[in-house]
């Protein structure tokens, strides 16, 4: 097997970041008569401090803050009853003495012309770490019992720039509301969850395995009992959050000389999003290995050491763990 083998006793210690991957869902309304506590708005701010020193590229830039005391009447509907909001900033473009990277930013589709917002950052680099960042902050919050919603497309940056304190040449990649769920407990929701199961719903489905994951080449699902102790590591990946819920990551694991690999692609590549959920996927990777005591760190490897063989068109190499 690619790793120890498949069954092996593993002991999470609390806080549990696997645990928090698989209970982290989308929150969409807040108990506003419950405010988030200081001491958690703490550990908040604590987590966001690392998250933006910690990312994959360590692209200069990366921020993220956490913004207490804030009117949600004046802000997007869906954070309705929170007053905190997290948001990650990054540059709008790479610094013109920064290293030529490997990814590339495609051309806008037709669709994404019509969405992408104004001044979009444009360093695909920038853009995951900053998902990485965001999503390491939403797991610490899923830890403390708060809810959170991952928005990067419907919001309004204008209303945010003031708070983040944004300069010309930044771009707000992502915020998130957090604060403590309203229970599906009256009302229509309630209905609705009764008839129909929130796992069933199309914003809680996910892909399967042999869609995301890959044993040597795309192409070649990757069976469960080869991904040995990385199993939960791809669970993890798999029950990430992602723009329309599209689930654009794709990990091809190698083996070479007694080691594995876990090579990370975006399909399809895309002129914004889908760098950010690369980046959320690679923070629930990274998280679960290290919990899971699995050594290993990122890396850029060169095209002729990548499993390139059947790559679709629309596919772009991220980064590497091993």
């Amino acid at each position: 097997t690619m790793g120890d083998e498949p069954g092996t006793a593993v002991v999470v210690e609390a806080p549990s970041w696997l645990r928090a991957c698989g209970e982290r869902h989308s929150v969409r309304k807040f108990l506003k008569e419950l405010p988030v506590e200081a001491a958690k708005l703490d550990e908040l701010r604590a987590a966001a401090a690392r998250a933006a020193d910690g990312t994959p590229f360590r692209s200069a830039g990366v921020r993220v803050e956490v913004l207490s005391g804030l009117e949600s009447t004046s802000w997007w509907p869906q954070g309705s009853g929170a007053s905190v909001w997290v948001a990650v900033v990054c540059p709008v473009a790479a610094p013109a003495d920064a290293p030529a990277s490997h990814l590339l930013m495609p051309a806008p589709t037709f669709a994404e012309r019509l969405t992408l917002p104004r001044d979009c950052c444009r360093d695909p680099a920038a853009l995951v770490d900053a998902g990485h960042a965001l999503e390491i902050v939403v797991l610490r919050a899923a830890q403390l019992g708060l809810g959170t919603v991952w928005l990067a497309a419907t919001f309004s940056r204008d209303q945010f720039a003031t708070a983040v304190h944004k300069r010309a040449d930044e771009f707000i990649a992502g915020v998130t509301p957090v604060g403590y769920p309203v229970p599906p407990t009256s009302g229509l929701f309630k209905k609705v969850v009764e008839v129909v199961p929130l796992n069933t719903l199309p914003a809680t489905k996910r892909l399967d395995w042999s869609s995301l994951f890959f044993d040597g080449r795309f192409g070649t699902p990757l069976a469960r009992e080869r991904a040995g102790a990385h199993e939960p590591c791809f669970d993890a990946v798999r029950v990430g959050p992602s723009g329309m819920n599209r689930q654009p990551w794709r990990v091809v694991a190698t083996s070479a000389g007694g080691a594995t690999s876990f090579h990370f692609f975006v399909q399809p590549a895309s002129a914004y999003v889908t760098w950010l959920d690369a980046g959320i996927a690679m923070a629930h990777w990274e998280l679960v290995c290290g919990e899971l005591k699995l050594a290993g760190g990122w890396h850029t490897l060169p095209a002729e050491s990548l499993p390139l063989a059947g790559v679709p068109a629309d596919a772009q190499y991220v980064m590497t763990w091993k």
